[in-house]
């Protein structure tokens, strides 16, 4: 799977889909301090890394300066051809492999979707999202918020409580104002969330509460 748009504004990104993550991330002066990472998405996003982590680890010195396609192309000889080192599905188990001695506590609110994460989370219910969110005390800690669009819609309908998702838009806005160094990535995930249109739907009533003037480019 190929990043069709990434897009920024001050310290908020939005891509099409999670591959681009932790490039973001990476680039911003946030992953060089301590700080906490908070993961709101449909999917776990910590399958196998593997060998794509020691071409990560080889790269490591030189990934802050890498250009996005630059980064996007790190691949390596597998079993089936070439693979990307980066997927939609691996890169926050690059991220902890590589950074993780930086993240005082990774947060995760899924739908337990795909591979679990082989290292220590603190799980927190969809059902439980909002009060967690209600609880973080303001202060200077840094803070990287994954947001995937596909934690609130499937293809199916709602995963999360429509009438709350105005709430939760607001408790991540006011969190990543918390500090200068915090970061917000945002993937439509047009795949798992019905369509394009339904996606793009989603985003602007996101995009409307953090205040990004956020448009889909054109083809």
């Amino acid at each position: 799977m190929n990043v069709n748009f990434l897009w920024k504004c001050q310290n908020f990104y939005i891509m099409d889909n999670h591959l681009a993550a932790a490039w973001c991330w990476i680039q911003h002066s946030c992953s060089a301090q301590r700080h906490s990472l908070l993961h709101i998405d449909a999917h776990y996003d910590t399958g196998s890394a593997n060998q794509g982590m020691l071409v990560a680890q080889e790269n490591f010195k030189c990934l802050r300066t890498l250009s996005f396609e630059e980064y996007h192309a790190l691949d390596y000889d597998s079993i089936d051809g070439r693979a990307r080192v980066f997927r939609w599905d691996n890169y926050l188990t690059i991220y902890q492999g590589l950074f993780g001695s930086l993240v005082d506590e990774w947060i995760f609110s899924t739908h337990n979707i795909g591979a679990q994460p082989n290292f220590k989370v603190r799980k927190v219910p969809p059902s439980e999202l909002l009060g967690f969110l209600s609880e973080l005390s303001p202060g200077g800690k840094n803070w990287i918020i994954n947001l995937d669009l596909d934690f609130f819609l499937s293809n199916e309908g709602d995963r999360f409580p429509s009438h709350q998702r105005r709430a939760v838009f607001e408790k991540i806005r006011d969190l990543s104002r918390t500090a200068n160094d915090s970061v917000v990535t945002i993937a439509l995930s047009p795949e798992c969330c019905g369509s394009w249109e339904t996606a793009e739907v989603l985003c602007e009533e996101a995009c409307n509460v953090f205040e990004l003037p956020f448009c889909l480019p054109n083809e």
